[in-house]
């Protein structure tokens, strides 16, 4: 029979407990074996930076008497400093004290200017209704006025149709009367020689007192005392380097004693504008009298009504017969009776022609500004037309320029070529000034319609 013979737990339980601690003994063991040789490591480590370290330290040491100097100059600014902005916040008080003055000074003062501002633009408000008010009554007696001389064309066209109806019949007798006719025309044309007017020179009738001429208006030293009225035109020219310099044209707007309103019809140059000194002439007017015309006989140009217009707006006066008063005889066809007269009379006797070319100079058109508009409206540039063109066919002017190539408008806007500006158009006019576009008179157009006659 075998025996079995088995350990007993308490000894098996000791021979774990055994193998433990030897483990852990044998590990703690190899621990403090690499942490010794690593603090031997490090000694060396430690060893080697230890004469760096000391060499620093002397370094170190050597900086520290500057750095306290150092330390003690800036705690020394600093004081300074302090100092500084206490006196700074002193003054930065005064400062605000004194400015705190100044804005409430300039503030009531401001509010003493926004009121006086406010009363103006008040007032600048009833000043315009006014305007607005004469510029609407100036409207509406140029519009009766235009009616009125429509009127006077139609009945000049059917007189002139009666005319010529009359002259169809008598046609067979004009071959006698050519003989004396050529006779007479050759005793006028004597006559008017005794008078030169093309070739005056110009003479001072006035001056320009005060220009606004870049708003459309001037004051001349001209008023009712110096016989001035309504309508007359004047020429504006200055003497430069010995010589008349021609700087446009006004029109005599509003008369008082003294001095006179004139609408700046054209500025030659804006570069060299109207301006106060300039001098005034007109060729028939006269401060001290008025200049006595009479028209007699039939015109090739322009009918008798219209010739009497142009007169008064030069400032001459028409009479109805010729006396010793008269100066001028303005003789057309079939007149040779009231030329006998005149020359009896010692009134000068001037043909239609010298008469236009006198009280009319601007009639024609300027080479220079002619040559201008064709030139722009050959390179397609736009023309603005405005007011009422009385002495100029507005049709024909539209289709000179477009028929050059240019384009027209009913208005006034910046980049035009020129602004043609008819009657009624100041602040169109005024307004083309502002923006730099040129000013052009219908006048300048008059003979568009002498062509279509």
């Amino acid at each position: 029979m075998s025996t079995t013979y088995s350990t007993p737990s308490w000894l098996s339980g000791l021979l774990i407990v055994f193998a433990c601690s030897s483990a852990v003994t044998c590990g703690f063991m190899l621990y403090r074996h690499a942490e010794a040789a690593q603090l031997a490591e490090d000694n060396l480590r430690m060893a080697s930076l230890l004469p760096a370290l000391r060499g620093d330290t002397a370094h170190l040491e050597g900086l520290v008497a500057p750095l306290d100097k150092g330390i003690a100059q800036r705690k020394e600014r600093l004081g300074q400093l302090a100092e500084f902005q206490n006196a700074n916040l002193g003054d930065i008080e005064r400062l605000v004290t004194s400015n705190g003055a100044t804005v409430k000074s300039t503030q009531a003062s401001m509010r003493k200017e926004t009121s006086a501002y406010g009363e103006m633009l008040k007032e600048a408000g009833d000043r315009r209704q006014e305007v607005g008010k004469e510029e609407e009554r100036q409207f509406t007696a140029e519009r009766e006025s235009d009616d009125r001389r429509r009127q006077l064309r139609e009945d000049v066209e059917k007189a002139s149709q009666a005319v010529e109806i009359f002259r169809k019949k008598a046609r067979s007798d004009n071959a006698a009367l050519d003989d004396r006719i050529a006779e007479l025309e050759s005793r006028v044309r004597q006559l008017t020689n005794q008078i030169d007017l093309s070739n005056r020179e110009f003479s001072s009738d006035g001056s320009i007192l005060a220009s606004e001429a870049a708003r459309g208006f001037v004051v001349i030293d001209r008023g009712t005392r110096h016989h001035l009225h309504r309508d007359i035109k004047f020429t504006v020219y200055t003497r430069r380097a010995g010589r008349n310099v021609v700087k446009g044209q006004v029109q005599v707007t509003d008369v008082q004693d003294a001095i006179a309103t004139c609408r700046v019809l054209e500025e030659k140059d804006p570069n060299d504008p109207i301006i106060a000194g300039d001098v005034l002439h007109n060729p028939v007017y006269d401060p001290k009298r008025t200049r006595g015309f009479v028209v007699r006989g039939d015109f090739a140009r322009f009918a008798r009504p219209e010739i009497e217009r142009f007169i008064a707006e030069a400032g001459g006066r028409v009479d109805s017969g010729l006396s010793v008063d008269t100066d001028y005889l303005v003789a057309g066809g079939g007149t040779d009776k009231d030329i006998e007269l005149a020359t009896k009379l010692g009134v000068n006797v001037i043909s239609e022609e010298q008469l236009l070319e006198v009280i009319r100079p601007g009639n024609g058109p300027d080479p220079r500004t002619w040559d201008y508009i064709l030139r722009r409206a050959k390179e397609g540039a736009t023309f603005g037309l405005v007011g009422n063109f009385n002495r100029a066919n507005r049709a024909l002017v539209v289709k000179a320029i477009e028929g050059n190539g240019g384009r027209t408008s009913g208005g006034v806007s910046a980049g035009q070529a020129a602004l043609i500006a008819g009657d009624g158009a100041v602040d169109d006019m005024t307004k083309a000034r502002q923006l730099g576009v040129p000013v052009i008179g219908q006048e300048q157009f008059s003979h568009l319609v002498e062509k279509s006659k």
